[in-house]
């Protein structure tokens, strides 16, 4: 790349981030008086039924995780994983797309994982977890405005059904895009029996965070008109939204917009980007205690 192309893409994202923070900030400040004057109960049940149900994804998602590393024939203990995992998720705060990823393999190097194992899980998963959060809200958004959309509601169903069936059109797709932005292909550590069960992993997950979210829903007392599916749906749209988003740390912002807009239309006044920021708020905390649990309990196995 010449010099000249480097500062000013860096401007280009810049600007970009800039102009998001002005657009989700007026946003949500037009939502502002009607935000405050929702009136919900919290519950701390169900909060704490959120915050476990949200933890058990992110365990599942660093098992998972393993699991592949450990078939490229690299060594990492369980804990070890679990804690990686969430080092990696608050690096996805420092902005830049690559942190996140960087994050997880520079913590799986500090624990003698060579770093192309590792770059090579990281990237096969996280493709498999967006192709997987592109199911569910392909499968449970088109099946919601079925009606509106006649027959063509079919068109994303059959798109589902084809990567269900033919998983390996998964590295495929995922190579392309690879080659589109000059990075090296990966191999696939995966028979295509165990690539299926990956993706349903990675689908379950994303159903179960979509729960915790309900719950946490249901904890600041806000009453989910179009059911639990509708935000399940509405949540893995939302994320897919902020990792598109490059410019923001963890898709700030931008997942709040999409998921307060998806959710506004069924909601009374400013209830839906009330619940968009809190759940931000509660995530961090969510990301946070798993991190320093993780941490504790590797002390624990030292000891």
């Amino acid at each position: 790349m010449t010099d000249w192309r480097r500062p000013t893409r860096r401007l280009a994202s810049g600007l970009l981030f800039l102009g998001m923070v002005w657009f989700v900030g007026r946003y949500f400040y037009d939502n502002l008086d009607a935000a405050r004057a929702y009136e919900g109960e919290w519950h701390g049940g169900w909060l704490l039924l959120a915050t476990a149900v949200l933890l058990a994804v992110y365990v599942i998602q660093a098992l998972v995780w393993r699991a592949i590393l450990l078939r490229t024939g690299a060594q990492l203990g369980q804990g070890t994983a679990v804690y990686v995992y969430f080092f990696g998720l608050l690096a996805t705060y420092i902005p830049g797309r690559v942190w996140g990823p960087m994050g997880m393999i520079s913590a799986a190097a500090d624990q003698g994982v060579p770093p192309q194992r590792s770059v090579t899980t990281t990237v096969f998963t996280t493709g498999i977890s967006l192709i997987a959060a592109g199911i569910i809200a392909t499968l449970l958004l088109a099946g919601r405005a079925a009606a509106g959309w006649g027959w063509l509601w079919l068109l994303p169903v059959i798109l589902a059904a084809g990567l269900l069936l033919f998983p390996q059109i998964v590295i495929t797709g995922l190579n392309w895009l690879l080659a589109r932005i000059g990075r090296q292909p990966v191999q696939s550590p995966l028979g295509r029996t165990a690539l299926l069960a990956v993706l349903a992993a990675y689908m379950s997950a994303w159903i179960l965070y979509g729960l915790a979210l309900y719950f946490f829903a249901r904890a600041i007392g806000y009453v989910v008109d179009g059911g639990v599916v509708h935000l399940i749906g509405a949540n893995a749209a939302a994320y897919l939204a902020g990792y598109a988003a490059f410019f923001t740390p963890a898709g700030l912002g931008v997942r709040e917009l999409v998921l307060s807009e998806a959710l506004d239309f069924q909601a009374a006044g400013g209830a839906a980007a009330w619940l968009s920021l809190l759940s931000r708020v509660w995530l961090i905390g969510g990301q946070l205690l798993g991190f320093l649990l993780s941490v504790l309990a590797s002390r624990w196995r030292r000891v």
